[in-house]
């Protein structure tokens, strides 16, 4: 490390000020970036990987791919540092503590708080599965509470992702094996495979130590003893309601083709009945005096499965066909029974989109929007998988029915009381129709989650938008800066030119669209603002529409909604630059002139490129435009240059000595200019 000041240097960008901890794998240290001023986390591995050739190219390699891992739940991870001995990964600064120092001072929390915590995990872990990246260590220590304890408002963050196997490639080389033992999956213990079924296994494990104060497989023994309980013997049953425990039971099911997806498992969690959250906190729970064997045992994955992957893998879920116990549940997943398909291939890491997933805050048992699919979805388009979303959601309550009498199959559920009472409630709530859909997320980094409720009786819509701002997990955005998003609510499917004229809005601002100021033609449009220094904002839009009675009228209703979308931000003959974080595809930089005399200066103009073709965002000297403002949040592009030329306060080149080529590049948010060679003449420097 380099000295600086008194203090220590990661690089030549981050100042590292105080150590917050330290591990296996290195130390966490309170850091502040030199170029924003803004407060940062970093982890710094032990030196000795530094000097292994294979993780410092694996740490290279997947460096996108964690920078592109963005999601409400997810702390960010900024940037990552190769400098000498030193492998940095930067990230955002999370004030509070993490999930361990909390269960430390508590032992056992209630089961609502539990559920609150393990669903934000899951939402995570789904938007991660979505990006096609595992996390392989979840655990309490890796979550970390904003504020200092969970349930006040302001959620949880998942901490980590990837560095699990960017630090022990050497260990899974000799055993297969990654992660702390206690939260490791049988398959991984007996086979050396993980999948995304895995993550879920390992959340399982999470919310049954919150509700019980201990792992389910810890006591006496060693690693091995551990990992054999993991394979051979049933989890200890926990005296909570039967609904939950069902719901545990198939998150630590031995067979990983069993357990539901973690976007159907939060959804399962949402969707438990009231009573099933009344106990308070249980007595924390002490090792059994004996354990009782599985009656399933762990089904070796098929061939073509996947093996312990990169940060980047896309994995399948699972291993062969669903058996019986889990059919129930698997009315929440959105896809046909999980049959394991050949190996995809893993992304290219340019072509790595980031994903996120709506972070529903409300208690559990409300009305929640469908989270993301965790797996490659088709086209956001596609109504075949429309059609399983919606199925997804009108049979999930049916299946909690029928997931009671699958609730016999564990031990001591026959001695449990009926709960069909209060799922027959639960259901005579479900609304007839609820679509989701999985994030999308614009070149300049906007992500947008939708879903929708309709109610027929009332003939209205709720449509909830979970709207992430571009400069969300960037630099700090200026207050005041708002970023317009555009949204279509039509009147109906089969006329959607004909606009509802009783729609509100909540957690936002809106207005409609005008075509003549705007240049968009598709009718029913609104502009939605957001401020830009927001991290995810929910806005929901209540739209009074008749959309009748059948299974698909709201399928139709938020496709024609899509497709009114996609026409406008691709429309080439609208060369209005409108909605920039949502049409802009990339950014130019203009040098004039780009042969300078020794002290001559140059302008530089920024352009955005759009579907309607190339419009000027910045010129040296002016103000920045609100087109600019909403794809920075407020800040002017960032120049660099060589050090024969000077970026002026006024973003104008400044020519020092000569050069006979000068690179100058330029950012704008998350847009890089393709860099402008300017030559400066003279007498040599």
């Amino acid at each position: 490390m380099v000295q600086h000041e008194g203090r220590r240097s990661l690089g030549s960008r981050y100042e590292l000020l105080e150590r917050l901890g330290s591990g296996a794998m290195g130390e966490v240290w309170r850091a502040v970036d030199r170029t924003t001023g803004a407060p940062v986390a970093a982890k710094l591995l032990r030196e000795a990987y530094s000097y292994d050739t294979e993780i410092v190219t694996r740490f290279v390699r997947e460096r996108s791919i964690l920078l592109n891992l963005r999601h409400p739940r997810i702390v960010q991870v900024r940037d990552l540092v190769v400098e000498g001995d030193q492998l940095g990964i930067v990230m955002d600064l999370v004030e509070g503590r993490d999930l361990r120092a909390h269960l430390k001072e508590v032992r056992t929390v209630p089961a609502a708080e539990a559920v609150a915590v393990t669903c934000e995990v899951l939402d995570a872990i789904a938007a991660a599965h979505a990006a096609g990246v595992l996390h392989r260590d979840i655990k309490p220590d890796n979550v970390l509470l904003v504020g200092g304890v969970p349930g006040d408002g302001t959620g949880v963050r998942l901490s980590d992702f990837g560095i699990a196997r960017l630090a022990h490639d050497s260990t899974v080389q000799s055993t297969g094996l990654i992660g702390t033992p206690g939260y490791m999956p049988p398959e991984l213990f007996q086979y050396g495979r993980f999948s995304q079924a895995s993550d879920v296994y390992a959340v399982g494990i999470l919310l049954y130590e919150l509700l019980g104060g201990r792992t389910p497989f810890a006591g006496k023994g060693t690693v091995h003893t551990i990992g054999n309980r993991h394979v051979t013997v049933d989890p200890p049953r926990l005296p909570v309601h039967p609904l939950l425990w069902t719901v545990i039971a198939i998150m630590l099911a031995k067979d990983p083709s069993t357990r539901l997806s973690a976007a159907a498992t939060a959804q399962a969690l949402r969707d438990l009945p009231v009573e099933a959250f009344d106990a308070p906190a249980l007595p924390p729970q002490g090792e059994p005096e004996s354990w009782d064997t599985a009656q399933r045992t762990v089904v070796r994955p098929h061939a073509a499965s996947p093996a312990v992957g990169g940060a980047g893998d896309a994995v399948a879920p699972g291993g062969t066909e669903p058996k019986p116990f889990a059919a129930p549940f698997a009315a929440y997943a959105p896809e046909a029974p999980r049959e394991t398909p050949p190996v995809p291939a893993p992304p290219p890491a340019a072509s790595t989109e980031p994903s996120a997933a709506p972070s529903p805050e409300a208690a559990p048992g409300g009305r929640h929007a469908l989270p993301a699919r965790a797996g490659t979805d088709p086209a956001p388009t596609d109504p075949a998988r429309r059609r399983l979303w919606i199925a997804a959601a009108v049979a999930a309550v049916a299946a909690v029915v029928i997931a009671v009498s699958a609730f016999a199959l564990l031990p001591g559920g026959s001695d449990d009381p009926d709960p069909t009472a209060a799922v027959s409630e639960l259901r005579a709530d479900l609304p007839l129709q609820r679509v989701g859909t999985p994030p999308t997320t614009s070149p300049s980094g906007l992500v947008v989650s939708r879903s929708a409720v309709y109610d027929p009786a009332a003939t209205r819509v709720d449509v909830d938008l979970a709207v992430t701002p571009p400069t969300a997990t960037g630099a700090a955005a200026t207050a005041g800066v708002a970023v317009s998003v555009l949204v279509f609510l039509p009147g109906s499917a089969e006329e959607p030119g004909t606009c509802p004229s009783d729609v509100t809005w909540e957690g936002a601002t809106a207005q409609r669209v005008s075509a003549n100021s705007s240049g968009v033609q598709q009718a029913c449009g609104w502009s939605v603002s957001v401020p830009s220094q927001s991290r995810t904002v929910q806005v929901t839009a209540g739209v009074v529409v008749d959309l009748g009675t059948t299974d698909a009228a709201l399928e139709s209703w938020e496709d024609a909604s899509e497709q009114l979308l996609a026409a406008a931000v691709a429309d080439t003959t609208n060369t209005n630059l409108v909605f920039p974080a949502q049409r802009v595809e990339g950014v130019a930089l203009l040098v004039q002139p780009t042969t300078l005399g020794q002290q001559q200066r140059a302008g530089v103009t920024v352009q955005a490129e759009h579907p309607g073709g190339s419009t000027a965002i910045f010129s040296s000297g002016a103000q920045a435009s609100p087109e600019l403002l909403q794809l920075t949040g407020g800040t002017l592009p960032r120049l660099d240059a060589c050090d024969a030329l000077e970026v002026t306060a006024g973003q104008a080149l400044y020519a020092r000595f000569a050069s006979t080529g000068c690179d100058v590049v330029a950012e704008v948010g998350r847009f890089a200019a393709p860099p402008v060679r300017v030559t400066i003449t003279g007498l040599s420097s």
